[in-house]
C-alpha cells in the first residue's frame, strides 16, 4: 500500500511520472489508495481545464512553465469555552495562466483573502469563523528591484457587485541567520472604506530544528478611525519533514477611546502533513485574555485541508 501511495505522490508532483495511476480507483484497492487515486485525478482535470483556457486565450502555447492551478478546501472548527463550537467550510481556487501572462493570477475564493491576511488581531492564527463572501480577484504581481509589487482588484459576487482594492509592496532581507520581512498595503473595501497596513516582521534561525518570528503588524481603518496592532513571538520546533510544534504568544492593542493593551492570548499549535500537497491538518489550543478584567478564556481549533 505504501508503495501506491508513493506512486500517487510522485504522479501529483510530476505529471511525467513513469506508470502514471489510472484515474479510475481499482475494487481491490484500500480506501488510502483509492482516495489518493482521486485526489491525483481531479488535480490532473483541474491543470487541464486551466491549460486549455490558457492556450485558447494566447492561440498557441508559448511557455513551458508548468501550470500550478489548484484547489485548496479548508474545513475549520472553533471551540470556546461559553461560546460553543462552531464549524466552518471555506474554499480557495488558484487558477494560473502560464501562457496568457507571467504576472497574472486569477483566483476565486469563498472569503477576501487579502483582508483575511491583513488582519491584526490575536496572533497568527484565526479564531473565528471567516465571512463568507464569495468572489473572484487577478492579482498583478511585479518586481521593482527587491521590492515585490501587488496590486489586486476582488470583485465582490454581490447584488449590486462590489470591487476591492488592494496595492501592496513587499520584500525580504536576508542576513544568513535572520530574515527582515516588511510590507506596506493600502486597500479600499466598500464595507470599511479606505484604510493602510504594515508589518516588520523578523525570523531568526538559530538551527535546522529552531526558529523564532517576532511579529509587528497593524492596519489602520479610515472610515472607524480605528488603529489596531499585534505584537508578538512565535518559536517554531520542526520535529520532522512533516510535523512541526510551535509555541505563540501574542498582544494585541487598539486606539478606541486611547490607544491601549486590548487583549494577550498564548498558544499551542501542532502542524502535520499527511500527504504532501494533499492533505494536512493543525490542531490549536489557545488561552486568551480579553476584556477590562483580563479573564482567561480557553479554546480550542482544528483545522483540516485538503488540495486538489
Amino acid at each position: 500500500m505504501r508503495k501506491a501511495i508513493e506512486k500517487a505522490e510522485a504522479e501529483k508532483n510530476d505529471p511525467k511520472a513513469k506508470e502514471p495511476l489510472p484515474p479510475i480507483p481499482g475494487p481491490d484497492d484500500s480506501w488510502v489508495t483509492r482516495a489518493l487515486r482521486v485526489n491525483v485525478a481531479w488535480s490532473e482535470r483541474l491543470n487541464a481545464m486551466a491549460e486549455g483556457i490558457d492556450i485558447y486565450l494566447i492561440g498557441r502555447k508559448v511557455t513551458q512553465r508548468k501550470n500550478e492551478t489548484h484547489l485548496r478546501i479548508e474545513n475549520s472548527t472553533f471551540i470556546e469555552e461559553r461560546q460553543g463550537a462552531n464549524n466552518t467550510t471555506a474554499f480557495n481556487a488558484d487558477v494560473r495562466l502560464p501562457n496568457v501572462e507571467d504576472y497574472w493570477n486569477l483566483k476565486f475564493t469563498s472569503y477576501d483573502e487579502q483582508s483575511d491576511r491583513r488582519r491584526a488581531k490575536r496572533g497568527n492564527y484565526r479564531q473565528d469563523a471567516r465571512p463568507q463572501n464569495y468572489g473572484a480577484s487577478v492579482g498583478l504581481t511585479q518586481a521593482i528591484g527587491p521590492v515585490r509589487t501587488i496590486f489586486q482588484p476582488r470583485i465582490e459576487l454581490k447584488d449590486p457587485l462590489r470591487v476591492s482594492h488592494s496595492l501592496a509592496f513587499e520584500t525580504v532581507a536576508d542576513f544568513r541567520t535572520w530574515q527582515a520581512n516588511p510590507k506596506i498595503e493600502f486597500f479600499a473595501n466598500p464595507d470599511i472604506g479606505t484604510g493602510i497596513y504594515g508589518q516588520l516582521n523578523f525570523n531568526f534561525t538559530f538551527t535546522p530544528v529552531y526558529s523564532l518570528l517576532w511579529v509587528n503588524d497593524g492596519s489602520y481603518v479610515e472610515s472607524e478611525n480605528m488603529l489596531t496592532t499585534n505584537n508578538g513571538l512565535s518559536l517554531l520546533h520542526s520535529l520532522s519533514e512533516s510535523s512541526s510544534l510551535s509555541y505563540n504568544g501574542y498582544v494585541n492593542s487598539n486606539n478606541r477611546p486611547n490607544y491601549h493593551l486590548h487583549s494577550y492570548s498564548f498558544s499551542l499549535a501542532w502542524s502535520q502533513t499527511i500527504y504532501r500537497n494533499i492533505l494536512d491538518y493543525q490542531i490549536i489550543p489557545h488561552l486568551d485574555f480579553l476584556g477590562d478584567h483580563f479573564a482567561g478564556t480557553p479554546g480550542l481549533i482544528v483545522n483540516l485541508n485538503l488540495t486538489f
